[in-house]
């Protein structure tokens, strides 16, 4: 072995147990943290606790603030409303049946009629005429008709020829019977009470039989109408009662008098009718708008204010509520009716904990310092 190699040697020998000396090392100085923790007398759980407690006392303070306030359901009687319109329950075209000359026009178009007002008056003519000569036609024959009873009577006339004279003075009084209608015929009346429309001939005019003299609207009662889908008129019966609101702000009651049994093909939806009694006189119109509200029954629902509510991505009207966690959750809703002081709102949880301030800035899934609303005291 020559003298050359041995300081090599030497010294990977030595660089070997450096490295070993460093494992070495690293293994105590573990074994000596082991040490330290079992030489800890405080006890493990206090510790978590109050780091625990450190860090969550720290974590609160970088949470977002909101105000939150616990609101829990009652029952509240929800109202279906929807868009309609009036409608005259009876509303009939008055013909001539007869033909005649106008000579007289009693009733002013856009007036209150009673039943068997005069709204056209036609010229009687030839009529007059032919009503005397019915009248002295009868007259003659009623006096036939008495001698030929007394004549049967004393034994100078048969039975067949007093029966021909009673045929005879039958027939004289229902020529005055036709003639009486022909002449009433000159006189266009109301069939009924209502407002006098429309009126579509004037003094002068000649009329035909058929011919239209106006229309007559009937007031009372009078029909609301309106179109309701299927998923709410499934809700509702005959008989139920409703409430109208016409364009002026009057309100006005009634109850439901029919509901279509199938459905527009256009709309697909369900023609109901709400009869008004119009007991006050008022002066509807047909055609005009108004809201028809129906009650459908109590269900559980939360009063809130309007302002906090939101969307979510979907587009979806909802409200952001906390859990006991601290959680913020948002929860679709449903307005079921609206009020000066705020909306009601159905598909919270029965006991809710809603954010009043700041459901702006937080989004669903995320953590919050949540702060209950401190109630005012009166003095």
């Amino acid at each position: 072995m020559s003298q050359s190699n041995l300081p090599t040697h030497g010294k990977k020998k030595i660089k070997i147990k450096g490295s070993v000396v460093a494992s070495m090392t690293v293994a105590a100085l573990i074994v000596a943290w082991l040490a330290s923790g079992l030489l800890d007398r405080t006890p493990r759980a206090s510790v978590i606790v109050q780091t625990g407690g450190a860090d969550i006392a720290e974590d609160m303070t970088n949470l977002t603030r909101v105000r939150v306030k616990t609101i829990e359901a009652v029952p509240h009687e929800i109202k279906l409303t929807v868009r309609g319109r009036t409608e005259a329950l009876r509303s009939v075209q008055v013909r001539a049946e007869t033909s005649g000359r106008v000579v007289a026009l009693p009733a002013e178009k856009g007036t209150m009629v009673a039943e068997g007002d005069i709204l056209c008056e036609l010229a009687i003519d030839a009529r007059a005429a032919q009503m005397q000569e019915a009248r002295a036609l009868l007259t003659q024959r009623k006096l036939e008709w008495d001698a030929a009873k007394r004549l049967q009577q004393q034994g100078h006339r048969s039975e067949t020829q007093t029966v021909a004279v009673k045929a005879r003075y039958d027939s004289a009084k229902a020529n005055v019977r036709r003639m009486e209608i022909e002449v009433g015929r000159t006189k266009i009346a109301a069939p009924y009470a209502g407002i006098f429309d429309d009126r579509q001939v004037e003094i002068g005019d000649f009329m035909s039989p058929g011919q239209v003299c106006g229309v007559v609207v009937d007031q009372n009662p009078y029909l609301v109408i309106a179109e309701v889908n299927e998923q709410d008129v499934v809700r509702m019966h005959m008989g139920d009662a409703g409430t109208a609101r016409l364009v002026s702000g009057k309100e006005v009651t009634g109850t439901i008098r029919y509901i279509s049994s199938s459905a527009s093909m256009a709309t697909r939806t369900f023609r109901v009718e709400l009869q008004i009694e119009n007991n006050e006189n008022l002066l509807f119109r047909d055609g005009m708008t108004a809201d028809l509200l129906f009650p459908l029954g109590l269900v559980p629902a939360h009063h809130i204010s309007p302002a906090i509510l939101g969307l979510n991505t979907r587009g979806e009207i909802g409200v952001r509520i906390v859990s006991v966690n601290n959680i913020v959750s948002f929860v679709p809703v449903t307005i079921v009716s609206d009020t000066n002081t705020g909306v009601w709102v159905t598909g919270l949880p029965t006991v809710a904990t809603v954010i009043t301030v700041g459901q702006e800035t937080v989004n669903h899934g995320e953590k919050v310092n949540a702060v209950e609303e401190q109630k005012l005291v009166k003095n």
